[in-house]
């Protein structure tokens, strides 16, 4: 017999994703470096 508890916590186990968030803090910082010597501007 199946234990549907179980099997949905697999399931949603499988479908996790870990992300390290820790670009976001730099993120402006990278973005400048990334676009520096490009024509234009940002806005």
């Amino acid at each position: 017999m199946l234990n549907w508890a179980e099997y949905n916590d697999k399931l949603v186990k499988r479908g996790e994703i870990l992300i390290e968030l820790d670009f976001l803090n730099n993120m402006g910082e990278e973005l400048k470096m990334m676009n520096r010597r490009k024509k234009g501007k940002a806005v």
